[in-house]
């Protein structure tokens, strides 16, 4: 019943562009939180940012070449991924650090592509010792 209640809690839904996201305050251990978000999620890797760019759709594209596959994807494939990011925050980011490496948690909306929520622990690797101790737990 907890997992099932964490999962719920942290499920990623795809919000309209008018919507704000609200995430919940975690009621788990950061152990649990990690392990429901590697379940959840359709792609979990490291990868360093390639390029970010606006979408048709209207929102924004990160491209990553995956430098260590940990979920649904092969390390050097290049992963495109809408972000949570608003189109007009763009011009803010760039330019960007082609260097820095990311963990990224992905799910597969109705469209087959890969999304990352805000409320996901995708992140600098600079800040994501957890989860990169994680990672090697599972043997990726």
């Amino acid at each position: 019943m907890m997992k099932f209640a964490l999962t719920f809690a942290i499920a990623v839904f795809v919000l309209p562009k008018t919507s704000t996201a609200i995430c919940l305050e975690p009621v788990a251990t950061q152990a649990e939180i990690l392990e429901s978000w590697y379940n959840i999620s359709n792609v979990v890797f490291v990868g360093k940012l390639q390029n970010l760019r606006n979408t048709r759709r209207g929102s924004v594209q990160a491209e990553y070449i995956v430098t260590r596959a940990v979920k649904g994807v092969k390390d050097g494939q290049l992963v495109k991924v809408i972000t949570s990011i608003d189109p007009s925050d763009l011009p803010l980011l760039l330019p960007f650090d082609k260097k820095e490496e990311w963990v990224v948690y992905g799910v597969l909306d109705i469209h087959k592509e890969i999304r990352s929520s805000e409320c996901s622990p995708t992140k600098s690797v600079k800040f994501a010792e957890q989860e990169l101790e994680y990672f090697s737990k599972l043997g990726k």
